[in-house]
């Protein structure tokens, strides 16, 4: 399990809604890998480019350690559990009470 890191609003939890399903959460995919999951709402800061292939984020024009790099300042103390969820928590598809006929 990891750990709430430092950053990541107080009212961080396990188990609760989940961090999969918030609209404040890169999910980060690559063929050869598991999904991770970043909280954007840590700070206002642009996202830079993560560079994966199955995102369609690869850029072959780019230096590739510099851009990798830069991810990984960005995503350091933003990583969540995949079933944890905060106070910040705003779902993926708003869910309406109308009547459907």
């Amino acid at each position: 399990m990891i750990k709430k890191p430092d950053k990541i609003h107080y009212s961080y939890k396990i188990n609760d809604k989940t961090c999969k399903d918030c609209k404040n959460v890169f999910i980060f995919e690559e063929f050869d890998s598991e999904n991770s999951y970043f909280c954007v709402a840590v700070d206002k800061s642009k996202r830079p480019s993560c560079g994966s292939v199955f995102m369609g984020e690869y850029n072959p024009n780019v230096d590739q350690l510099k851009e990798y790099n830069n991810f990984l300042l960005w995503s350091k103390d933003r990583e969540v559990d995949i079933n944890g969820c905060c106070d910040l928590f705003k779902p993926k598809n708003k869910i309406t009470d109308k009547k459907v006929n």
